[in-house]
């Protein structure tokens, strides 16, 4: 079994590392109507750790991570 399918064990430190800022744009303004939410995050955080990191934080359930690196 998958990391992802057993869940990821994160210090609170790890988790408040991960999570760097949310990103305020009129894109990531629009898309919060269908419950999306943008962070930059760690550029070596895997998709499972900012799933445990945003539910460990926010204490929400995290249905997927979707990324994308930008250069900058």
């Amino acid at each position: 079994m998958s990391e992802a399918k057993k869940g990821i064990t994160l210090s609170r430190e790890r988790a408040y590392d991960i999570i760097l800022s949310p990103v305020i744009t009129e894109k990531a303004t629009m898309i919060t109507d269908k419950n999306f939410v943008t962070f930059k995050v760690l550029g070596d955080a895997t998709k499972p750790e900012i799933k445990a990191a945003v539910e460990m934080v926010f204490g929400v359930t995290v249905k997927a991570v979707n990324t994308i690196t930008v250069k900058g």
